[in-house]
């Protein structure tokens, strides 16, 4: 008896947390559904946080031919956050020209090869500590 009391209160608890998101991840979530009518398709998603200053990389490989978006969304207070991609060697191969706190890029490879993803926490309004950032990679033929 005790043993499914707990369990039926452990499965419980672990679909609330389960169900319970972020803001950063539910602007994330409305944008990504917003391009499923136009063909795109997730590839990967991920939330963090970023340092004043700082950034995170993520590592990817981008197909040859392939269209690709990076849509990005940064917790309220964050006044610009950058996306940049960078190439296996260190160059930046396409970056957003915003100045906002959900930037996005548009890429397509000219070869298939390693590219990193990073985001770059450039201004915000409490420099004291780090921000919640989401960032989804889509891809359509």
């Amino acid at each position: 008896m005790h043993r499914t009391l707990f369990a039926l209160t452990f499965c419980a608890l672990s679909t609330q947390a389960a169900q319970a998101k972020s803001p950063v991840d539910d602007c994330l979530r409305t944008k990504v559904w917003d391009t499923y009518p136009e063909g795109w398709s997730v590839r990967a998603t991920s939330e963090t946080q970023v340092e004043f200053g700082g950034t995170q990389f993520f590592k990817a490989t981008l197909l040859k031919g392939r269209n690709y978006r990076v849509l990005t969304c940064a917790e309220e207070g964050v006044k610009d956050l950058d996306v940049l991609l960078y190439d296996k060697d260190g160059q930046v191969v396409e970056r957003d020209q915003t100045q906002n706190r959900e930037p996005m890029l548009s890429f397509s490879p000219d070869k298939t090869a390693t590219y990193y993803i990073v985001l770059y926490l450039r201004d915000t309004h409490d420099k004291t500590k780090p921000a919640a950032a989401a960032w989804s990679l889509l891809h359509a033929d």
